[in-house]
């Protein structure tokens, strides 16, 4: 009988522990997704060691995310963003000048691309010829030109007593170029003979 009463107690006890016992959540963690759009086409998306290409849809648990988006020619931009289980925010500066986080109202985020300037270094010899761009004079050499769009540019040397040369490079990305020119004279020679001779010139 004592037995008995011991096994029922110990059931009693067992059963009261786990009724104290917390319970798991059974929150479940929401997963959004958010396309990230560039301009121009062909641009990456870099995120957590990965390379996506544009556009794609990221699907995000919670967490804070920083993406480096890029295309070669152009200047990154960055775009951060946190997720929770109510949505997806972004950072927006306030009036104050305060960074707050302001919640997405759509699913998709669009990136500008901007060309990023190219840099030209134009030296000759002799220096101190003129550059001209479209006929218009930019400065003489030795002369750096900044900030120059993707693509193909051109320009023409002049100097006194020497031909006049045009200069052409293509800007691709942002390494600097150097552009060397030697100018070649256009001073010739002229022999004189007479007859007879010995007449004065």
């Amino acid at each position: 009988m004592k037995k008995i009463m011991y096994l029922i107690c110990l059931f009693t006890a067992f059963f009261l522990l786990a009724g104290c016992l917390p319970l798991k959540s059974k929150k479940k963690v929401l997963v959004h997704t958010l396309q990230i759009n560039a301009t121009p086409a062909d641009a990456v998306a870099h995120v957590a060691g990965k390379t996506f290409k544009l556009p794609y849809k990221f699907k995000m648990t919670p967490g804070r995310y920083l993406f480096r988006i890029e295309k070669n020619g152009y200047a990154p931009e960055w775009f951060s963003c946190r997720v929770s289980n109510a949505g997806i925010e972004i950072p927006v500066t306030a009036a104050d000048g305060s960074l707050q986080w302001q919640k997405k109202t759509t699913g998709i985020q669009e990136i500008n691309l901007k060309q990023q300037g190219g840099t030209v270094l134009l030296t000759s010899t002799p220096d101190m010829a003129q550059i001209s761009k479209d006929g218009k004079a930019i400065g003489v050499t030795p002369q750096v030109l900044t900030n120059l769009a993707v693509g193909k540019h051109e320009v023409t040397l002049q100097s006194p007593n020497y031909a006049d040369v045009t200069v052409s490079w293509e800007i691709r990305n942002n390494r600097p170029i150097l552009k060397q020119t030697d100018l070649q004279s256009n001073i010739g020679e002229v022999d004189i003979t007479s007859t007879p001779s010995q007449a004065r010139l």
